[in-house]
């Protein structure tokens, strides 16, 4: 009977020290009214520390969103020649973490990372990324930095 006695102390005493040493954080921010980007760009600190972590950025021809300090994004990488990094829309509830899905994957471009891009041709207007629908809606995923530490976000966009 003692030796139970004594392992259910270590037991409970694990359990309390787990509890301590493991932290989740949720970080919530919703405008007032939607961000309107357009022709424009528009800044987001994620975990409002004074630190711009992504910049979202409107063109007549290109929605794309550029990411600063090691901060990623999840998406597809086009093919060679890299023009930048195909952002890719995610369901509500889709877990992310350090190791996604392929071909989806976390990165980043100098050129921006695309939403959607039009050009008029012969054709008409064709578009590439992944957000090209009218009204395309869903979840960007962020991997940003916090004080050293990596943490991960959804950002919910709708394409208009």
């Amino acid at each position: 009977m003692q030796g139970l006695r004594t392992s259910l102390a270590w037991l409970v005493l694990g359990i309390w020290f787990t509890q301590q040493i493991v932290r989740a954080d949720l970080i919530y921010f919703r405008p007032d009214e939607p961000v309107q980007v357009g022709l424009s760009t528009w800044d987001l600190d994620i975990n409002d520390d004074a630190v711009v972590d992504l910049v979202f950025s409107g063109s007549p021809s290109e929605f794309e969103c550029f990411t600063e300090g090691s901060n990623l994004l999840l998406g597809i990488p086009p093919s060679p020649p890299d023009t930048g990094h195909y952002l890719y829309p995610l369901d509500p509830g889709y877990e992310i973490d350090s190791s996604p899905t392929a071909p989806i994957e976390w990165g980043t471009s100098p050129y921006g990372c695309l939403f959607a891009s039009y050009q008029e041709g012969a054709g008409g207007w064709t578009g590439i990324g992944y957000w090209r629908e009218e009204n395309a809606d869903g979840y960007l995923g962020v991997q940003f930095d916090i004080d050293g530490n990596t943490h991960y976000g959804w950002v919910h966009v709708i394409n208009t």
